[in-house]
């Protein structure tokens, strides 16, 4: 395999770019004309320092052939600037939406690349499956995605599928990367699995989003609301799918008592009432009506959006965008339905919305987690099934004005089902009204061993046992100093936000605050 050598500064395009005193200038120069002599699995080295704006219409990147023979984009040489750095062009005439494309590409390795949109460019790195064409198995280690353009799209870095792709986007992995001052969100995982994120900042994000951004988002591909197409067998309604539909996994709608139906996998083509079923190319749905479904607000969701783990990460300084519909500007969402997904060890802070999010997604964990100084609460629940929070510890947020603040530390809202909150230290001194707000239809609620200090109310719903109501006396490090919350809590394994294992009992909250050791005395004989 090769390693090609490119210097902005002083190289020059006619060098054969295979040593650094013979680096080529331009990288889109040599792409546009095929990247002579190049193959899969060959390395690219930007100087530290040096910039290159790109121009020409639609330079791609390389992709690799394999887990073995993979593609990589670095940098080389000492500079301040510990990166290569990649824009549009700064004036003129924009040929591209992004800055490179990788779509349909495989298997690159991203180091030491900071993607400036300058607010010009909607995308920084085009990452995303082209028709049947995958987008999968990409390493990125300390990258920024910074200064995407105002838009619906103005994401720092979105990848995964289109909503009209079916090959497979799965195997990404994110480590020390940054993504800023970006007007939606800093990243948007679409339609993607086996996703994990580790060290990433998330800042800065949101500030331009009608429709709401946050600093880290994802979600399945969506059919949003459905005007017409739909026939009807008795209460049942029926419309065909798109071939790239057909494995549709939620719907929901704004018919009271029907918000989210339920999947009938053994009779598909005959739901019951608040069920669907996908069959011989159709969706299939009874919401006990015989009203078309084009004004019943129906919309659903297909190609899956799971098995994310986000760890070790910040998120702080996103944006709730006032002209968004909805409280917007969370830390970490899981939004629009992420499955079987975890938020494990992160902060929080200092947000628009919420410090975290689980949006109509099922089996989603959080765990260890610290949020503070939100806008909104510490976590919010909607139309998801399965949540799971544990040794979480969050505590003075809902700072925002009425209509933004919710009534929870925690918050379960309407649609919500079976979820389990055990081992919290939940924290604020003032007037709300409770440390979990379990909404009145909300149903299978559990939890235990939690710490619920400041409120006026411990949970709504009476959903929890074993409640301590102490002030837990977080110490600078988030460790619960009092007494009463020192190894009491339940045994749940796994480790605590600063990476250490948890006791057998363990502390309650994200921070495990171990009983004073032993004294031990030593004797020496005179």
């Amino acid at each position: 395999m090769t390693t090609w050598y490119f210097d902005s500064l002083y190289g020059l395009d006619a060098n054969n770019g295979k040593s650094q005193d013979k680096a080529k200038r331009y990288y889109e120069v040599f792409a546009n004309v095929g990247f002579p002599g190049a193959a899969q699995g060959d390395t690219y080295l930007f100087k530290r320092g040096t910039t290159q704006a790109i121009s020409i219409l639609n330079i791609g990147v390389g992709s690799g052939a394999g887990t073995t023979q993979r593609t990589r984009y670095g940098a080389y040489g000492i500079a301040q600037v510990p990166y290569s750095i990649w824009t549009p062009p700064p004036t003129g005439t924009l040929n591209n939406s992004f800055i490179l494309n990788g779509s349909g590409r495989s298997y690159i390795d991203f180091e030491d690349m900071y993607f400036d949109a300058l607010n010009r460019a909607t995308y920084t790195l085009y990452l995303v499956a082209s028709g049947g064409t995958g987008n999968s198995g990409h390493r990125f280690q300390r990258c920024y995605f910074a200064n995407t353009a105002p838009g619906a799209n103005g994401t720092g870095l979105f990848f995964g599928g289109t909503d009209t792709s079916t090959g497979d986007t799965s195997d990404y992995l994110f480590e020390d990367c940054h993504f800023l001052n970006n007007p939606v969100h800093g990243m948007l995982v679409n339609g993607a699995h086996g996703v994990v994120v580790r060290r990433c900042k998330f800042y800065g994000n949101g500030f331009n989003a009608p429709a709401g951004g946050h600093g880290f988002s994802n979600k399945y591909r969506l059919q949003e609301f459905t005007p017409s197409g739909w026939m009807q067998a008795g209460l049942v309604w029926y419309r065909a799918l798109a071939a790239y539909q057909a494995d549709v996994y939620y719907v929901t709608t704004k018919v009271s008592g029907y918000g989210r139906l339920n999947k009938n996998t053994i009779n598909p083509t005959t739901p019951s009432a608040g069920e669907f079923g996908v069959s011989g190319g159709n969706l299939y749905i009874n919401i006990n009506s015989v009203t078309n479904p084009a004004s019943q607000s129906v919309k659903y969701a297909w190609g899956r959006c799971c098995n994310l783990l986000v760890e070790d990460c910040e998120a702080y300084d996103n944006v709730n965008d006032p002209s968004s519909p909805f409280v917007e500007g969370h830390g970490f969402a899981f939004d629009n339905w992420t499955d079987d997904s975890v938020f494990r060890r992160n902060k929080s802070y200092n947000n628009g919305g919420s410090g975290f999010s689980i949006n109509m997604g099922d089996r989603n964990i959080l765990e260890s987690n610290i949020a503070y100084g939100n806008q909104a609460s510490g976590a919010v629940l909607a139309s998801s099934w399965g949540s799971v929070l544990r040794h979480n510890t969050f505590f003075d947020n809902n700072l925002g004005p009425s209509g933004i603040r919710n009534n929870g530390e925690i918050s379960a809202f309407p649609n919500c089902k079976n979820g389990n909150i055990t081992n919290n230290v939940l924290r604020h001194i003032g007037d709300r009204f409770y440390g979990v707000d379990i909404f009145p239809d909300v149903t299978g609620f559990t939890g235990q061993n939690n710490c619920i200090c400041g409120y006026l109310n411990t949970d709504r719903g009476s959903a929890l046992t074993g409640t301590i109501t102490d002030n837990p006396l977080l110490d600078a490090r988030h460790r619960p100093q009092a007494g009463a919350i020192k190894r009491a809590g339940a045994y749940l394994g796994g480790r605590d936000f600063s990476g250490r294992t948890f006791h057998n009992p363990p502390s309650i909250g994200a921070v495990d605050a171990a009983a004073e050791p032993p004294a031990r005395y030593l004797f020496v004989k005179a």
